[in-house]
């Protein structure tokens, strides 16, 4: 008996963790960091200008060419007549040459060219950050309109249960000829609309849920218990992304300005070559 208690237990658990699963707003922004697509290419965008400023800075290393060059000719120019100490010219030649390139001075285009990078860097990092305020718009949308139909439930279960109570003495009244019959079909209409009512909040839920399921890349189901958010009172509102990603994009303007008119410098390089 007392091993059939212990299953019965184990198996109860799992059912009573589930009906009562529940999820708040800020888990489903953080799921939704987490798991949108547009989320991952920040830490890509991030790699991609750290390879493209590495390679802006070998343009300040100094550059070595090592040339080599082999001919061979099938005749060759000769005098007709030999003379002592003198050699005919080999048909086969040989060369090897070592370049060796610096930059010394190119107006400063290399930095004005790694910061405009850095800048387009953080002006696609912030679009990113609006795309995902917009995302966390359509999450606060379908949150909150699942909020709103929870009450309604509740609301509309709780006149269900007063009318219940109250059917039950009108027909008690209707037996003993105090009440009409009418007023008893009233009532049946009403708590048949409250049903009709209560059918629909069900459907939308469920369609709210599985937008909001989408948006989070995670299950929700029927089941799920939504909390209702606190917002403290001193809270003020956040500077919306939109305002930092124009400021960035200016940044952005300027710095290409700059790295245009550095482009129009002189550039001053040390060449030399032995072989």
């Amino acid at each position: 008996m007392k091993n059939k208690l212990v299953l019965l237990v184990l198996f109860l658990i799992p059912l009573i963790a589930k009906a009562q699963q529940t999820v708040t707003l800020d888990e489903c922004y953080a799921l939704a960091n987490i798991n949108y697509p547009l989320a991952k290419q920040n830490s890509l965008l991030t790699q991609k200008t750290t390879y493209e400023i590495e390679g802006l800075n070998k343009g300040k290393l100094p550059k070595i060419d090592l040339n080599s060059q082999a001919t061979y000719q099938s005749d060759v120019i000769g005098l007709p007549t030999g003379l002592p100490g003198v050699s005919p010219l080999n048909k086969d030649q040989y060369r090897t040459s070592l370049e060796l390139n610096q930059l010394l001075y190119n107006g400063g285009a290399i930095d004005a060219s790694t910061k405009l990078k850095e800048a387009q860097t953080k002006t696609q990092q912030q679009q990113l950050v609006v795309n995902l305020y917009q995302l966390k718009s359509r999450i606060n949308q379908y949150y909150f309109s699942i909020l709103l139909l929870q009450e309604k439930k509740a609301l509309l279960v709780s006149k269900d249960e007063l009318l219940q109570s109250k059917v039950q003495e009108v027909k008690s009244g209707v037996k003993f000829g105090a009440i009409l019959p009418a007023s008893e079909l009233i009532l049946e209409a009403e708590i048949l609309k409250i049903n009709q009512q209560l059918t629909e909040i069900k459907f939308e839920k469920i369609k709210m849920l599985q937008n909001l399921s989408e948006l989070t890349f995670t299950k929700i189901d029927s089941e799920t218990v939504l909390v209702q958010p606190s917002f403290p009172s001193d809270s003020t509102e956040s500077v919306r992304p939109e305002i930092a990603f124009f400021d960035l994009q200016n940044k952005q303007i300027d710095f290409s300005k700059n790295t245009i008119s550095k482009s129009n410098f002189p550039k001053i390089n040390a060449f030399g070559q032995a072989g």
